[in-house]
Formats: C-alpha cells, structure tokens, sequence
C-alpha cells in the first residue's frame, strides 16, 4: 500500500491526469482575471483622464512617448476588458488573448527593470518590485492555466 503523501491528486497546482485543470489551478485562474480586470479598468481610467485633459502623461515605467501615454492606456485598458470578458467563454481561442494580454503585463514589468529611464528609490523599493513581478508572473500562470481548461 503506497503512502497518502505520495499521491499528487488534486493537491497541486497544474494539470490533474485526464481530468482537466486542478481545483487550485482553477482558483489561480479566476485569480489572475480578476486582477487583469481590476487593471484593465485602471488604465481605461487613466487613459480617459489623460486624453479628456489633453495633457501630456509622463510615465516612465512604460516604454511610450509622453503625448502618446494616454492613448495606449485607453487602448490597453479596453484590449485587457475585451481578454477578460472573452476569457469567460467557452473557446480556447477567445481565452488566448488573456494569455496574451498577461505574457504583455510581465513583459513591461520585466523590462521596466531593466529600462534606463526608469530608476528605483535605493534598496527599500527592490521589495515593491519583486511583489510586482512575482504577482504579474503568478498571474500570467493563472491565465495559462486558466487557458488550458476544459
């Protein structure tokens, strides 16, 4: 009699052996469309405010001229509530844009690290950026996961 520990079952996070994706996987995906939401809705937000004030946005963590900030937010912020809401249905297809949209937000974390523009305040803001970026890679999981259920 093989040992209860050395069952996987449906402790892990992934995939479970022909039975689609694991109830944590599943969590960790509705996990990462809600913070794609939530995010989505900030920079539609952020984008409108800039482009009613018609002011310029300077932004250093993401790679745009400042007169264009403002419209690739309201851009991204829509493209990321078309990939939630498609994400919600039924086509593997629909649901890769969320993918998409998460491989995009840890691709701009990432790079925003090693941009020069972009600097951090000493030491004490490493921990910030750490949370940043294992919170975009968790949720890029989620959306991979959340990807392959059937």
């Amino acid at each position: 009699m093989q040992p209860i520990i050395a069952r996987s079952g449906n402790a892990r996070i992934g995939y479970n052996r022909g039975k689609g994706v694991s109830f944590m996987g599943r969590i960790l995906g509705y996990c990462s469309i809600a913070a794609h939401l939530a995010l989505g809705l900030f920079c539609l937000g952020l984008g409108l405010v800039g482009l009613l004030s018609g002011g310029e946005m300077d932004i250093d963590l993401l790679p745009v001229a400042p007169e264009n900030t403002a419209a690739v937010l309201t851009a991204s912020g829509l493209f990321a509530l078309l990939a939630v809401f498609l994400a919600l249905g039924k086509s593997s297809l629909a649901r890769s844009l969320l993918v998409l949209w998460s491989l995009a937000v840890a691709a701009v974390v990432i790079a925003a690290f090693f941009r020069g523009g972009y600097r951090f305040d000493g030491a004490a803001a490493l921990p910030a950026y750490a949370a940043c970026l294992g919170a975009s890679l968790l949720a890029l999981l989620g959306s991979r996961l959340h990807w392959r259920r059937r």
